[in-house]
């Protein structure tokens, strides 16, 4: 029997089953069509902006969502992530940088309509829903527990942190200088008593 070839015009590889090569029987097999592109291919194959927003859901309400991949947080998708080149970037940034403007170093990118104008935060990627920030402004907007320790004004024994009264630590940190005092006090009372009770 003479070697059958690919059915399909152009394709002049070796036949292996339902009259065509291997790749496009395997394309048959997987997408239905022995002439299918793998999704994932095709979008490859896209410029870098039509790649991105072949991954972006257009909600009603101005937001871009992001449904590749990305960080989940409590069950809800956070900060998507793409692929530009061979480097990995955060979604949101990369849609700032290619719409917007550069980046400058030490500058975050906020999500500042989330959550009071109705925007679905660290998923959406419309330019539009964000601004440059400084990385402080940026976590005081979040829900970390850094921001909700920032946003206290007072310790927890009621004392403001200000003024005088207000420490700041080499690390950054807030310190009530009422508080530290009465626990050095505490201390030293501690610590004497512990020596007279072994001295007798």
């Amino acid at each position: 029997m003479a070697n059958r070839t690919c059915s399909i015009p152009g394709c002049h590889r070796r036949h292996e089953a339902h009259g065509w090569c291997p790749t496009h029987y395997q394309r048959w097999k997987r997408h239905g069509d022995p002439l299918g592109l793998d999704p994932a291919r095709v979008i490859a194959g896209l410029e870098p902006e039509a790649r991105f927003l072949a991954k972006v859901e257009k909600l009603p309400s101005g937001c871009w969502r992001w449904t590749a991949n990305g960080q989940r947080r409590n069950g809800q998708q956070s900060y998507g992530q793409c692929k530009s080149g061979r480097a990995n970037h955060f979604a949101h940034r990369w849609a700032y940088e290619h719409w917007v403007a550069p980046i400058p170093e030490g500058q975050h990118v906020d999500h500042y309509r989330f959550p009071q104008d109705g925007c679905i935060g660290p998923a959406c990627v419309n330019p539009g829903h964000l601004r440059l920030a400084a990385p402080r402004e940026n976590t005081l907007r979040s829900d970390a527990l850094s921001s909700w320790n920032a946003a206290k004004t007072h310790c927890p024994s009621g004392h403001p942190y200000s003024g005088e009264n207000l420490e700041i630590r080499r690390s950054g940190a807030r310190r009530c200088r009422a508080c530290s005092r009465a626990a050095m006090r505490a201390r030293y009372h501690r610590r004497k008593a512990e020596a007279t009770r072994s001295a007798t």
